[in-house]
């Protein structure tokens, strides 16, 4: 089983790309894949002619190949209003006691569900989820209660995506695994290649492991064993991955001006001595992320009309929603981008008017009431009710003063 698998670890810069575009491209285009961390590499693979996909369609392909047809998954916002309910729940029983006073806090109920993820993704059933709770060593005594209310409402949804059979992510992804683990006979791939990826959770861990059962596996990961304050949160991915088979450690780095040699070498590094720019980095202060964007554009307009080709350019952000501009702009200066045209949802009145209606359906209490203002003094009720929005606003002033 070990010749089905091979682990490439490479050095910070360093991409498997063109290798692996290379061999799946050698091979009929369903006998192989390229599974991908992001959507610009499935676009550049297809553009090869190579089978890819992110990992989320992986999975669903291998439910299909495994026989498994009616799935529904939830949303993201599915699951929070779950968690919604069942908090609720659990407050009108009497079985919150630290998370009662959060319960109707803005961003509470994201912020549990988002542990729920966090919980489910680790590879941990309900029941060692709950004994990690009670368990805890080191954990001060105060928090004791927060953790048997954690691992009770972890319980509570778990059984309701049972009762209900439903799926989240990390449901599809144990059940992938599952099947996997049941199945004999070979699935349609004859090599799947892993790229892009810097580390991995438990859940596609399980997943990788029982694939090398039905086909050839060959996962590329940045990794160097001598640099762990870069590679911290890969060291449990490569230490598991490093189990199941062939690791190929690659040593060779491509050229490079000396001052980007010494930022790779140096990065994080506080005492590593300093060097010249030489030109290959520069650091520019502005005032706003408008005047930002523009002066990154202004510089990439200039390189492509001295012959730099877009696509060799990368603009690299922490956060792609704070800068919802960033398309427009490009089309403004004439820019070949490889982004799609988006909106903010968050800002269509539509939306609004729906999130508003449900959170009407959720909380208690001086939260309910606001919630109810709120919807009630949407512009588009004034728009399509002709709801006088200003006089409940007054309404809701001098009850709340009343009551102050």
């Amino acid at each position: 089983m070990e010749d089905n698998f091979k682990l490439i670890c490479l050095p910070v810069g360093v991409t498997a790309k063109e290798e692996f575009l290379e061999e799946a491209g050698s091979l009929p285009f369903d006998r192989a894949m390229v599974v991908t961390s992001s959507l610009s590499l499935v676009r550049e693979a297809r553009e090869h002619q190579v089978n890819a996909a992110n990992f989320d369609y992986l999975c669903h392909e291998i439910l299909r190949q495994c026989g498994v047809e009616q799935l529904v998954q939830i949303s993201r916002k599915t699951q929070e209003i779950i968690v919604g309910s069942i908090l609720e729940e659990m407050l009108r029983e009497g079985g919150l006691e630290y998370y009662k006073v959060l319960v109707n806090k803005t961003g509470y109920v994201k912020a549990m569900t988002s542990l729920m993820g966090q919980l489910g993704r680790s590879g941990s059933t309900v029941e060692e989820v709950e004994m990690a709770m009670e368990h805890w060593e080191g954990r001060p005594e105060q928090y004791s209660v927060k953790d048997r209310e954690t691992a009770a409402v972890y319980r509570r949804y778990r059984e309701y995506l049972k009762e209900h059979n439903i799926y989240d992510v990390e449901g599809l992804y144990r059940l992938v695994a599952v099947k996997l683990s049941e199945r004999e006979t070979p699935l349609q791939w004859e090599k799947l290649y892993f790229l892009g990826f810097y580390h991995f959770d438990a859940l596609e861990l399980e997943v990788i492991r029982e694939l090398r059962r039905l086909c050839s596996v060959t996962v590329a990961l940045p990794y160097e064993p001598d640099r762990p304050e870069i590679y911290g949160a890969g060291i449990t991915s490569f230490g598991v991955l490093g189990a199941l088979g062939r690791i190929d450690r690659r040593t060779d780095e491509p050229d490079r001006p000396e001052a980007l040699k010494h930022l790779l070498m140096g990065l994080r590094e506080p005492g590593f001595p300093r060097t010249a720019a030489e030109g290959q980095i520069a650091i520019w202060q502005v005032k706003d992320r408008e005047s930002e964007i523009r002066l990154v554009l202004r510089d990439i307009k200039e390189r492509i009309r001295q012959g730099e080709k877009a696509e060799r350019m990368a603009v690299v952000v922490r956060r792609l929603e704070d800068y919802s501009g960033f398309r427009r702009l490009c089309d403004e200066y004439g820019i070949p981008v490889n982004l799609a045209q988006q909106a903010d949802l968050v800002a269509s009145p539509l939306f609004q008017y729906v999130t508003a209606l449900l959170q009407c359906r959720m909380g208690g209490g001086r939260s309910r009431v606001e919630a109810c203002v709120r919807f009630l003094t949407l512009p588009l009720q004034q728009l399509l009710l002709e709801v006088d929005c200003d006089c409940i606003r007054r309404q809701a002033d001098q009850i709340g003063r009343a009551h102050v």
